[in-house]
């Protein structure tokens, strides 16, 4: 396995987790709303 292919997982690993923490922080102010 090639460094640069780490990287790029490792880049797109970066990527889920923000866009799982914004989903959630979504979700929360929704259920905040009700």
């Amino acid at each position: 396995m090639s460094s640069q292919r780490i990287q790029h997982l490792r880049e797109e690993f970066e990527y889920t987790q923000e866009f799982v923490a914004e989903y959630l922080e979504c979700s929360r102010s929704t259920y905040a709303n009700w």
